[in-house]
């Protein structure tokens, strides 16, 4: 009798553990076809996604990358990186990796401007979008990003959005 009764709630457990699972591919599959249809959002909505930098070099090869493959169409979206007086690679990285990019551009904070809000304030007078989207260097951004964000101003009629950041464990820390 005590054998049947283990045997039926370690199969309660596996059935409750199975029913978790399914619903959590279940979640990302709608989540993944959501974000991906963004062609009914676009409304020639001009997006600009603001990226101040300082010395990060070694940041700055994968935000780059996170800019490329955005699924917002980049006829609508233009990223700029700001640059607040890095005095590493930086500029160098980005001048290289930009190269073949056509709606990506680097701008430079004059020399009696400095730090991340006046990088963010020069960066918006000198955006062309009707929305502008900021991040940091040092994140990652998935290829939603944009698009997510035109969503949610669109569906909610929010002038202004925030989202949180995801921290991950660094070996530099």
């Amino acid at each position: 009798m005590m054998a049947t009764l283990v045997i039926v709630l370690i199969c309660g457990v596996i059935l409750l553990l199975y029913i978790f699972r399914i619903s959590a591919y279940s979640f990302a599959i709608w989540k993944y076809t959501r974000q991906t249809k963004t062609k009914d959002l676009v409304e020639e909505i001009k997006v600009t996604l603001l990226i101040p930098f300082r010395n990060e070099e070694k940041n700055l090869p994968n935000i780059i990358l996170d800019t490329q493959i955005q699924l917002y169409p980049s006829t609508y979206s233009e990223v700029i990186f700001i640059n607040d007086h890095s005095e590493d690679g930086s500029v160098a990285i980005l001048e290289r990796l930009l190269k073949e990019a056509d709606n990506i551009r680097m701008i430079h904070l004059p020399e009696q401007l400095y730090g991340k809000k006046a990088a963010i304030s020069y960066g918006v007078n000198h955006a062309s979008g009707d929305w502008i989207i900021q991040t940091d260097a040092d994140c990652r951004i998935r290829p939603g990003f944009i698009s997510e964000h035109v969503r949610a101003a669109m569906n909610n009629m929010k002038s202004f959005i925030a989202g949180p950041v995801l921290l991950r464990e660094s070996k530099d820390l």
